[in-house]
């Protein structure tokens, strides 16, 4: 029985407190901590007194249920015979003693701190009612939350909703109904978070008798028991023998003997408020980096290689001898000057993170805030120093930002302006959320050299007697041609393993499209941890476990996996087959399309921009690109943004393919047909698109007539659409993107000049000059 260790109420006090100013505990609330407080028509009752009312109702009703039979009914058996009396006697019990809660003062504070998030076994609406948490309910699919609130899982349900809808699907009463819920196809995502957390996280039982709660066991049955983490509950005296190995098949491994439950909570409240005040001078870990120059040759290969320049540890910034001035740089600087918002965009390896390094070397002017790709900062976090800094430069790499920091950056220009402060958002290619998004200067990063870069490079090259780059080449390609022709092993590729299992395959495909991924997220598709060992182990160097930072708390997860070079990566994935690529992509998105917590993984895997960028240099690219959304689609037919990406997909890969591009067509315009204000412009302009293409392939004259009039009347209803007159940048950014040969400025205003001179009684004459003249402008702003 030494699984448990007892501590005191004291002791307790000191450990608490500091994990709940780290964000590093998670609070889970039984009846305990809410029994006494008024309610709606009396006090909120204990697990056993609710026993006891529950059987003084049901001993009312039934006539021939006896006193001596129902004595030795527990709760759950209780609760089982009690939901089955008349909906309005149930309703009456619910109304009078677990809703209109009102906590105490004590607890209210207690509920104040920052907890990542917070779990109740609890039905009444105490903990809500304090507006410090906002419930979530089994049965309702979550979305990744906004991580500013605090969600309070809801476990088994919620009394108001329970009196207030009709709903079959939410008051979870009985043993019965326990397991039921947390096994539920539509709870999988509360199962996923639950078991990640039993797994990763350390967790407080407060107020939970932790003697009926069946689908707890079944949760902790199901967790990695590592033993690294804290499972606390809170007891008035010694557990007995029996109670003890009761409490382990919960996993708790800490019992605080509680001498005063009140003193308790005052004495935690008081720590936890001197800690952080302690804290207050404590500064964002990642301010003001330093750049460091590594001319040294092994360093330097590592470096252009792919290694992460920008180290944790250090806050520092290593750039290697071949380290060029990129073109843009002073471009950038001159927006600075004028501008609150500025958008790098480029694709996976191009050398975003690598020009940021440059950029804060020079502009030592601003206070200077980096988020890194290897982290996500909660959008709290970055509220506070956009509230709290005055001249300052906030810098974020590409996929440094969660969706709802993508929220809150979007909305905080007025902010900026307000404290002279500046943003630069580095994103991929596919990044479309913050284009659209963030009303800001968007400059495109190219993975080709030209002009004074190639001058540059040519310089260093000599200096490391390696052989220069051409214009044509990229990042990925110049590295290919120091390993082939010079036979310089800039990355040794043979100390990489041939052959990967399907869940290592997983992972390396998650790492090459995101840049880290979560342990938690990990675990939700099914992978073991045992698994991620292996595989850390056959790849030392590229892969390494590191902790969440105290920011990421909400993610459900203790560690994540990060690498150290996207080029090798990209390297390993390009030598899976077709179907192994094609198997591990629906295996992603077959498991996260409904988990709405993390379905915004799948969306990133699946989007055309990550494919060609991981795969576009693999020979038949554009055939496995095209058979992975085609392998999707009993998966993805009821999403509209799948059928939106599916005719990007092909109007890119087959701009000749006459037949392909009508089956483009039709995907597009389902979209526009069956969209809503911000997928239809976007519809609309694929539309418009894939028509000017049909007219070039089509050789029915009727036909011709049909899709060139379709590509000035679609082209023309995008480009004056409320959407993109709002994002115009955006706008800007898509239509300078090239189609092969041409840009798809040139594709429409084209169109609208063959309109214009071979339609002359055309119905969209006047569309034609309307969208030519706009088209225009938009082509000089482009080029400006």
């Amino acid at each position: 029985m030494d699984a448990i260790n007892l501590i005191s109420q004291k002791e307790a006090v000191e450990r608490i407190a500091v994990l709940i100013k780290e964000r590093n505990l998670i609070p889970v609330f039984g009846a305990g901590f809410s029994m006494n407080s008024k309610a709606e028509e009396g006090i909120v009752p204990s697990g056993d007194k609710a026993t006891e009312l529950m059987k003084n109702i049901l001993l009312t009703e039934y006539e021939d249920l006896r006193v001596e039979e129902i004595k030795t009914y527990d709760f759950n058996t209780t609760a089982k015979l009690f939901y089955k009396l008349p909906e309005e006697l149930k309703n009456d019990f619910f109304r009078k003693y677990f809703t209109n809660v009102k906590l105490g003062e004590i607890q209210k504070e207690f509920l104040k701190f920052a907890w990542p998030y917070a779990y109740t076994l609890n039905v009444d609406d105490g903990i809500e009612n304090t507006k410090e948490f906002n419930p979530v309910l089994p049965y309702k699919n979550l979305k990744r939350p906004t991580t500013s609130i605090k969600l309070l899982y809801k476990l088994h349900g919620d009394a108001f909703t329970e009196i207030t809808y009709h709903e079959n699907e939410n008051i979870v009463f009985s043993s019965d109904q326990y397991l039921q819920a947390i096994t539920d196809k539509k709870n999988s995502d509360l199962l996923n978070n639950l078991v990640n957390d039993f797994s990763f996280n350390n967790m407080i039982f407060i107020g939970c008798s932790l003697k009926y709660e069946p689908d707890l066991k079944y949760i902790y049955g199901k967790s990695v028991h590592m033993g690294k983490t804290l499972k606390i509950t809170l007891c008035t005296k010694e557990p007995n023998f029996t109670e003890k190995n009761n409490l382990m098949e919960y996993g708790i491994n800490t019992v605080v003997l509680i001498e005063d439950y009140r003193r308790f909570y005052l004495d935690v409240i008081k720590k936890v408020k001197e800690l952080e005040a302690d804290e207050e001078s404590e500064e964002y870990r990642f301010k003001n980096p330093v750049l460091k120059k590594c001319y040294e040759k092994d360093k330097t290969y590592s470096i252009l290689a792919g290694e992460n320049i920008f180290n944790e540890k250090d806050n520092t910034f290593s750039v290697g001898g071949m380290q060029v001035k990129r073109n843009c740089l002073e471009k950038i600087e001159s927006y600075l000057d004028t501008e609150n918002c500025i958008i790098l965009k480029g694709r996976r390896f191009s050398g975003k993170t690598s020009l940021i390094a440059d950029l804060l070397e020079h502009q030592k002017k601003y206070t200077q805030y980096f988020f890194p790709s290897s982290s996500n900062t909660d959008e709290e976090t970055i509220r506070k120093l956009l509230i709290k800094g005055k001249n300052c430069l906030f810098v974020f790499d590409s996929n440094s930002l969660s969706e709802s920091s993508y929220r809150l950056i979007a909305n905080c220009k007025e902010l900026l302006s307000k404290n002279d402060n500046k943003i630069i958002v580095a994103v991929n290619s596919n990044d479309n959320y913050i284009v659209e998004s963030l009303k800001g200067i968007i400059l495109e990063i190219p993975n080709r050299f030209y002009g004074e870069e190639l001058k540059q490079n040519k310089e260093k090259a000599d200096t490391y007697g390696l052989i220069k780059r051409y214009s044509k080449n990229t990042n990925m390609d110049y590295l290919q041609n120091i390993n082939e022709r010079q036979r310089i092993p800039i990355f040794d590729l043979n100390e990489y393993s041939m052959n990967y299992s399907f869940n290592e395959q997983v992972i390396l495909l998650l790492l090459a499209a995101l840049d880290k991924v979560y342990l938690g997220d990990i675990l939700a598709l099914g992978i073991s941890l045992n698994e991620v060992d292996v595989l850390k182990k056959n790849l030392p160097l590229l892969i390494e476990e590191v902790d969440v930072e105290k920011t990421e708390k909400t993610t459900h997860s203790a560690t994540k996996l990060v690498h150290n070079s996207k080029a090798v990566l990209i390297y390993l994935l390009n030598r899976l087959s077709h179907d192994e690529i094609i198997t591990c992509i629906r295996y992603i998105v077959e498991a996260f399309k409904d988990d709405k917590q993390r379905n915004r993984i799948a969306v990133d895997v699946i989007l055309f921009d990550t494919l060609n960028q991981l795969f576009g240099g693999k020979s038949g690219a554009g055939t496995l690109i095209y058979k992975v959304y085609e392998s999707l689609e009993d998966l993805l037919n009821g999403s509209l943004h799948y059928w939106l990406q599916r005719a990007k997909c092909i109007y890119h890969i087959y701009p000749d393919k006459r037949e392909r591009l009508k089956k483009a067509y039709n995907y597009a315009k389902k979209v526009y047909f069956d969209g809503g204000y911000a997928i239809k412009p976007k519809a609309a302009l694929t539309s418009a698109l894939i028509s000017c293409m049909l007219y070039k392939n089509e050789y029915d004259i009727g036909e011709k007539q049909y899709y060139i009039g379709e590509a000035v009347m679609l082209g023309y209803e995008a480009v004056t659409s409320d959407f993109y007159r709002y994002n115009e940048n955006y706008l800007n950014n898509e239509l300078g993107t090239k189609k092969k040969r041409m840009s798809s400025y040139e594709l429409l205003i084209e169109a609208c000049d063959i309109y214009k001179n071979t339609y002359v009684m055309g119905e969209y004459q006047k569309e034609a000059d309307k969208l030519l003249n706009r088209l225009k402008e938009l082509k000089e702003q482009y080029r400006k």
